[in-house]
């Protein structure tokens, strides 16, 4: 399955405290999640004082569920640098590996990396191993039982691995819908002179209640900058991971104008 959590990084040094960050920069430099996660309070076991990085995707649960992921990034990049979370339950599902008691195997083919995951993950508590799928049957229910959010963990999707390559593929299952054009963004650097971006509502009287700023040509955000009036109150097709409680849609983007509606 597709984990739908925060995508971090996790540095490993024997008999040190395991080091979390996110994957993306902030504006002050690296994200650090160590303190918050407790996790300058355990200790790695990975027989080498050299470093090992890997990746995880960090999910955090409530009465056993997983928390969405706009809460566990408002949890993980809260301002309070000394927060930390004792009562929220922490899972690292690691699913690739940069380095190797500081050797370099980001181009290992994915088998062999998955064997040194499950070596780090069986002498460190804090990481686990991501569900596996590998009989025709279970890779079937596994992705019926996503696509009907049956899936305890996820209805984002599936990531498949590829044993003789060194990257997983992810595999998003997004939904389409209509929305309706309200308004203009105009776009930055290169797009300064075109639209950036589609505020939408959901019906053709409502609220704004997002941007869209993706699935656009280079052509069409001219002409959307070029004569907005044509294009304001027309109904759109967009894709989109979920409409979240605000009504804004995750992650939109345009797919084509919705003719008679």
């Amino acid at each position: 399955p597709k984990y739908d959590g925060a995508a971090n990084v996790i540095v490993l040094k024997n008999r040190k405290h395991p080091e979390i960050f996110s994957h993306r920069q902030g504006k002050k430099g690296l994200i650090d999640h160590t303190f918050k996660l407790n996790y300058d309070k355990l200790v790695s076991n990975t027989g080498s004082p050299r470093p090992t990085v890997v990746w995880a995707e960090t999910m955090g649960y409530k009465d056993k569920k997983p928390l969405h992921v706009s809460k566990l990034s408002g949890l993980l990049n809260a301002g309070l640098t000394n927060t930390r979370y004792d009562k929220t339950p922490f899972k690292n599902i690691v699913y690739n590996i940069d380095t190797y008691k500081g050797k370099d195997v980001s181009t290992k083919p994915y088998s062999e990396k998955l064997e040194l995951l499950k070596v780090l993950a069986k002498h460190n508590k804090f990481l686990t191993l991501p569900e596996l799928a590998t009989t025709p049957t279970q890779k079937s229910l596994l992705i019926k039982n996503v696509l009907k959010h049956k899936h305890p963990q996820t209805s984002e999707g599936v990531v498949l691995y590829d044993l003789h390559k060194p990257l997983p593929l992810k595999s998003k299952f997004d939904k389409e819908f209509v929305v309706y054009v309200k308004g203009f963004k105009s776009g930055k650097g290169k797009f300064s002179k075109s639209t950036g971006g589609i505020e939408y509502s959901h019906t053709p009287n409502g609220p704004i209640v997002g941007i869209i700023g993706g699935g656009f040509t280079e052509e069409l955000r001219q002409h959307l900058y070029d004569k907005p009036e044509k294009f304001k109150n027309k109904a759109i097709l967009v894709k989109a991971q979920e409409r979240l409680s605000s009504g804004a849609l995750r992650a939109p983007i345009f797919l084509d104008f919705v003719e008679n509606q």
